[in-house]
């Protein structure tokens, strides 16, 4: 009976590992929830959305990206392109850094990562 309740609790533990990382790797896609406040922000210049994903140590880097970004991206056509996916990946990373994960580059839109929160 023992031995059940080990590999009951184990395969437990390990769903519950496997579901959290499918959630944290849809924070690194371009079309997760960090990526549309990402979008929102460059698009209203309220960054504050984007600010809730990371951590306060982050936010001056952060600000002076959106700010970059918000200046080139004025210049149209490809310069706006650049700007946008350059601030994303800066904002992306220091909120992977911020959960303590590795950042491995943007991931594209559509990738079913299975079950993940909102």
């Amino acid at each position: 009976m023992s031995n059940l309740k080990t590999l009951i609790a184990t395969t437990l533990a390990v769903g519950m590992l496997i579901a959290s990382q499918g959630a944290q790797a849809h924070c690194d896609s371009v079309d997760g929830p960090v990526a549309k406040a990402i979008q929102a922000a460059l698009e209203d210049g309220n960054i504050n959305p984007v600010l809730a994903f990371a951590p306060a140590s982050a936010e001056a880097e952060i600000r002076a990206a959106f700010e970059k970004s918000r200046k080139v991206r004025s210049l149209g056509g490809e310069a706006r392109a650049l700007a946008d996916q350059s601030f994303m990946e800066t904002a992306i990373r220091l909120h992977r850094a911020g959960e303590g994960a590795a950042y491995t580059g943007l991931k594209p839109a559509g990738i079913d990562y299975g079950p993940v929160i909102q």
